[in-house]
């Protein structure tokens, strides 16, 4: 999808707003988002048939995090605590997560199993190939300063309360 260019400087066509430059910007980063999501859920039905997004996600997240709990990936998602709990108790059933005891009896540490390091280790691979497919353009000084332009719109969003 192609979307309208902002370029223009005529009389009939004054220079864009710093408004329209911003909207603009949004709405490449939705396209772009959409994008992304689509072909991760690909991704994720690939290595496990039954994986939606979201459940791809955290069971990468637990991955990374071993050891983490419903909260802190509720908290990092910025997701409903029940609705996590609903994608955790999926991932249990397919013995993709396991929950350990923590220091704290209340606070069950979640794992992956072994069938769930195989499946996020397959998925993995598709996950890089779809980021180097968003960045194969860019050359590497330009993927760094897109880095820090997105944080620093990030930052900017998260300094006002939602």
């Amino acid at each position: 999808m192609k979307t309208e260019s902002l370029d223009r400087d005529s009389e009939e066509h004054p220079l864009p707003t710093a408004v329209e430059y911003a909207e603009a910007v949004a709405e490449q980063i939705h396209l772009i988002r959409r994008l992304y999501q689509a072909r991760l859920a690909r991704a994720y039905s690939n290595a496990a048939p039954d994986m939606v997004y979201m459940a791809g996600r955290i069971l990468d997240y637990i991955g990374r995090h071993p050891g983490c709990v419903q909260s802190e990936i509720a908290a990092y998602f910025r997701r409903d605590k029940g609705q996590v709990a609903k994608i955790i108790a999926n991932l249990r059933n397919q013995n993709l997560i396991e929950m350990q005891a923590g220091s704290n009896r209340r606070r069950q540490q979640l794992v992956l199993t072994a069938r769930g390091q195989e499946i996020r280790l397959r998925s993995q691979q598709e996950r890089h190939h779809v980021a180097q497919l968003g960045v194969v353009h860019l050359d590497m000084a330009e993927r760094q300063l897109l880095v820090d332009l997105l944080d620093r719109m990030r930052r900017g969003l998260e300094s006002e309360p939602l």
